[in-house]
């Protein structure tokens, strides 16, 4: 109960009297027992509830499930919005996870809803969500960033229930006797979040104790205390150096590498953000390798974070964002999937091990030795790929210049790469041996269109 009157409390202290709430009302405990203490605040602060639901279309439930909510909501008197969405073709058309796409809905659905009104979006996100996420992000290498988690506000997303853990808010659903619908995608644990929350984490808590998430949320909170000071610091340095230049910013060289690590990767990202408006999906990797190339005495380099944002370093000056269009990419590749890239498309299908190929734009991988997600991308520093099972490795560097490729050439070249080798140098070498009939294959293929950038043989 002193759960229930806290987060009341709570809600009614952020909301104005003049504003909405917008409460995403997917059906679950979580959303059914949020839409039932945001009601009870708004008859005491006097602010606008409203419901709001997207139907992914991926459940034969779905329909009746929205049927129901709408229902609930109309005898209680609260606004119901909703809007029934292609998710899964969504996810396919722009190379996204289901989890990817349904968020990319939802909220952009949400925003739709509150429109130019003053007011909250508010989700069901709660303090289990929040130790799944770090874990989810500490695996990604995403950095400070990522081990930060989700804010309980972050206008105008307002996450009231982040001080209540999973059996907490069932307790009380129960006890207040509040109607929900138990999704059963939530248990496939194919989907990485679902296998943290049904797998690892209780694995983690058998090892150690039910307190394990509390811990976990605790670090996060510390975590994201450092990082918006040493963001605070970057501002700082980033406000005294850089130079701005309508779509792109400079720095001088020099400044740069006297700046700490904690303080160099944070102005990096202040860069990329100011340029591109966004820095989701940069791992701390790809930041690693940038600021190695700011304190390396190469000059002439140009790297792709994700997502195409360019960083381009000459001998005394580093430009985030160019004017011209170059031919650097970095794409995250599904399995299954068609993807879009420079000069045609890649296909990524599922092969039975029969159909060995020798098309030098096709090339079938063990799909239980890729290291982590596949990418379709151009060179990085340090890429290098395996010679065979015995002997070795070798500089992707070192290939270049044996087969006489020229150095223009090199930054742009295709290459498909999972997380830590590069495992196809597209129409030149194949890096990965045969896989058995007995593997799980990917077949990828390159689909060069006519005219494309890249034709065959290069």
């Amino acid at each position: 109960m002193d759960l229930i009157a806290n987060t009341i409390a709570w809600i009614e202290k952020q909301v104005n009297e003049n504003e909405a709430v917008l409460v995403g009302l997917s059906g679950g405990p979580d959303s059914i027992l949020l839409l039932e203490l945001a009601a009870q605040a708004a008859v005491d602060r006097g602010f606008i509830l409203e419901a709001v639901h997207v139907n992914h279309g991926l459940r034969e439930s779905a329909d009746e499930e929205e049927a129901s909510l709408e229902a609930m909501c109309q005898k209680r008197g609260i606004p119901f919005y909703s809007k029934r969405v292609d998710c899964a073709g969504f996810a396919k058309a722009n190379g996204l996870s289901l989890e990817e796409a349904g968020r990319r809905l939802r909220y952009s659905f949400f925003e739709q809803v509150l429109g130019e009104r003053a007011g909250w979006i508010a989700t069901g996100h709660h303090k289990n969500d929040q130790a799944e996420t770090v874990l989810f992000h500490l695996f990604r290498g995403t950095g400070a960033r990522g081990f930060g988690g989700i804010s309980a506000l972050d206008p105008p997303m307002m996450r009231p229930l982040m001080n209540w853990k999973r059996e907490e808010i069932m307790q009380a659903v129960e006890e207040l006797q509040l109607p929900y619908f138990t999704d059963e995608s939530n248990q496939d644990t194919t989907f990485t979040r679902n296998w943290i929350r049904h797998e690892l984490l209780p694995k983690i808590e058998e090892r150690f104790d039910e307190g394990v998430v509390d811990r976990i949320v605790q670090a996060s909170s510390l975590i994201a205390a450092d990082d918006a000071y040493l963001r605070k610091q970057a501002e700082k340095e980033f406000e005294s150096i850089a130079d701005m230049d309508q779509a792109r910013i400079r720095f001088q060289r020099e400044l740069l590498r006297k700046l700490q690590a904690p303080i160099l990767s944070r102005v990096l990202l202040l860069a990329v953000e100011a340029v591109y408006g966004t820095t989701k999906d940069i791992q701390y990797g790809q930041l690693e390798h940038a600021m190695e190339m700011v304190r390396s005495g190469h000059s002439g380099r140009q790297f792709a974070f994700s997502q195409n944002r360019w960083l381009h370093i000459d001998s005394r000056i580093v430009t985030v964002g160019l004017e011209e269009k170059v031919d650097i990419f970095n794409i995250l590749l599904p399995v299954p999937g068609i993807v879009s890239v420079p000069g045609g498309k890649v296909v990524t299908e599922w092969g039975n091990g029969q159909e060995w190929t020798n098309d030098p734009f096709t090339i079938d991988i063990d799909y239980d030795k890729i290291q982590g997600r596949l990418f379709w991308r151009t060179q990085q520093l340090g890429d290098w790929f395996h010679l065979s099972a015995s002997a070795g490795r070798k500089r992707l560097k070192r290939f270049w210049i044996d087969q006489k490729i020229p150095r223009h050439r090199r930054d742009s070249w295709p290459l498909l790469a999972d997380e830590e080798r590069v495992l196809w140098v597209v129409g030149l070498r194949k890096c990965e041996g045969r896989p058995s009939s007995e593997s799980r294959i990917v077949r990828v293929s390159f689909q060069v269109l006519e005219g494309g950038h890249h034709e065959r043989g290069y």
